[in-house]
């Protein structure tokens, strides 16, 4: 089988076999690294290709009967010199739909070097996936869009809830806090009660600081519930900012399965549940 992947695939199992130390079992995968891994190796999500469109996904959202979690969004495009910025609002972000980190935050129009913008946005959308072994991303239609700018509750930010759900079970939230311009974030991880977790790996998370229980967690777990009903196995996003849920993504490659700021214990508690098609132990 390993002789009819392409070099891609197979420089990924030789990196994941690196740095996991150990072969990957892509017959009966035993953690939840491992069944991620398999999805990627088999391409098993590129007919889920609509789920990882940051754009398209809307709809299919809004199909669900969940439109209220939705954004604004002021327009779309394929070349951003049609953007019209006079029509946009003071604060907005625009994205690329078709891959990560592709995201520029204006919370003030008047400074906006829009020659930069333009010509970074058009950079993007020619961009291929970076990630080669994550081939559901080249499967969307690349596209510019711009939402409206969520008013951090953290340093300016929003707090990104992720929810790790199995077959339509929320398990866990892993928060993810203070990004900054790479897009980089601290991590914590809280079960359904907002009791905190210890599924990250040592040295990943501040010991000393919590995050408040969000006002709006059982709505947050509702929606989780739904959205990811039919699935293995995946991470639905929020944010929860005053009064309001807003979806974030559906992600079902998280890190590329690679996971490695949560403990093994907890790899192998998800893989568990996975396999026991939700049941057992969390």
């Amino acid at each position: 089988m390993f002789r009819k992947l392409p070099d891609c695939k197979i420089k990924y199992v030789i990196q994941y076999s690196k740095t996991k130390h150990k072969i990957p079992n892509i017959i009966a995968p035993r953690d939840y690294s491992e069944f991620i891994f398999r999805d990627i190796l088999l391409n098993r999500n590129n007919q889920k290709a609509l789920l990882a469109d940051k754009y398209r996904v809307r709809a299919i959202v809004e199909e669900k009967g969940y439109k209220n979690l939705l954004s604004k969004v002021y327009g779309t495009w394929v070349n951003a010199y049609d953007i019209d910025f006079d029509s946009l609002p003071e604060k907005f972000v625009l994205k690329c739909n078709h891959s990560c980190a592709m995201n520029i935050i204006c919370t003030d129009k008047s400074k906006l070097d829009k020659k930069h913008v333009i010509e970074t946005l058009n950079q993007w959308i020619k961009t291929k996936h970076p990630v080669y072994f994550e081939s559901h991303y080249r499967k969307i239609k690349p596209l510019i869009y711009c939402e409206e700018y969520i008013d951090g509750n953290l340093n300016g930010l929003p707090i990104d809830y992720k929810f790790h759900c199995v077959y339509g079970k929320p398990l866990f939230v892993l928060c993810c806090y203070n990004r900054d311009s790479e897009f980089n974030a601290s991590l914590k991880t809280y079960d359904l009660n907002w009791h905190r977790l210890p599924y990250l790996n040592a040295g990943v998370e501040d010991v000393h600081f919590d995050i408040l229980k969000p006002k709006n967690l059982d709505k947050m777990i509702e929606y989780a519930s739904a959205l990811s009903k039919g699935f293995a196995h995946m991470r639905i996003d929020f944010y929860n900012v005053g009064n309001r849920v807003i979806f974030g993504e559906y992600t079902l490659t998280p890190q590329g399965g690679w996971l490695n700021y949560f403990t093994q214990e907890t790899l192998d508690m998800i893989g568990d549940r996975i396999k026991s098609g939700g049941n057992g132990k969390k």
